[in-house]
């Protein structure tokens, strides 16, 4: 089963974000601009941006999340079972936001069911979303109280579903590939560059492919690959870390000689 996006192509989203007005006068002449994404930086060279004008520097990851605790240790916090199978979703959205892909959520849980797959889902941040009385093992967390919570559960999990039909670098992506842990999404915008070792620590599958995306789920409940953590902790220190992206921006300013 394959549920089609109902978004605009990319170009047309852009070019209402970027009025014509704006992109003239505002974008175009600027000494240079900084997104987070080689798919961004495209998007803006396709709208007539030259690729001298841009600069790609993520969005740094606290130094927390390349030190989480042990999967024990972080599960004990929050009173999770040491055996239970968690998959982890987190958006700040509702039921009702077709970009991040809340809908697709609960066909490829029943996707994971139908498959004989035993797991809890965790959500964090989806208001209106509880799919307890659909008979799913599922925790609803509306939001998170601190950073360090926040590594617990990266820490607790043993993957990461990110369901969005568009997006752009998520930061839960690069959070959860800096805690070491895997990550199943969509083959869509900019995730793929978050993705740290294809196939290792994490998959992109076929949009929108509810099937694909259970298997790889499945795949990483299974084999989660922890004995490589400390290869993606260590590689995502060097491209995300605070004082990495902090000397990218001291770099970026003094080649704009200002």
């Amino acid at each position: 089963m394959k549920l089609d996006s109902p978004l605009p192509v990319t170009t047309q989203i852009l070019n209402l974000v970027l009025r014509k007005w704006k992109f003239r006068y505002l974008i175009k002449p600027a000494l240079g601009i900084c997104v987070p994404s080689k798919w961004m930086e495209t998007q803006l060279t396709n709208l007539g941006l030259s690729a001298s004008q841009i600069s790609v520097i993520p969005n740094p990851i606290p130094d927390a999340f390349f030190n989480t605790p042990e999967k024990t240790t972080a599960r004990h916090r929050f009173n999770l079972g040491i055996n239970e199978r968690i998959v982890l979703v987190i958006a700040s959205s509702t039921i009702h936001d077709k970009r991040k892909g809340v809908d697709l959520i609960e066909p490829t849980m029943t996707q994971m069911l139908k498959s004989g797959s035993n797991f809890l889902l965790i959500t964090v941040g989806i208001d209106g979303l509880d799919l307890t009385p659909r008979g799913f093992n599922h925790k609803v967390w509306k939001h998170v109280d601190s950073e360090q919570d926040l590594v617990n559960l990266y820490a607790s999990a043993d993957v990461l579903f990110v369901p969005s039909r568009l997006d752009n670098l998520p930061q839960v992506v690069t959070e959860a590939q800096s805690a070491g842990l895997p990550v199943v999404a969509f083959d869509v915008g900019g995730v793929g560059e978050a993705i740290l070792f294809p196939g290792q620590s994490g998959k992109l599958v076929e949009p929108f492919s509810i099937e694909k995306a259970a298997e790889a789920i499945e795949f990483f409940l299974e084999y989660p690959g922890n004995e490589n953590r400390e290869d993606w902790v260590t590689e995502a220190s060097q491209r995300w870390s605070e004082s990495q992206i902090k000397n990218d921006f001291e770099e970026y300013l003094r080649n704009l000689n200002v």
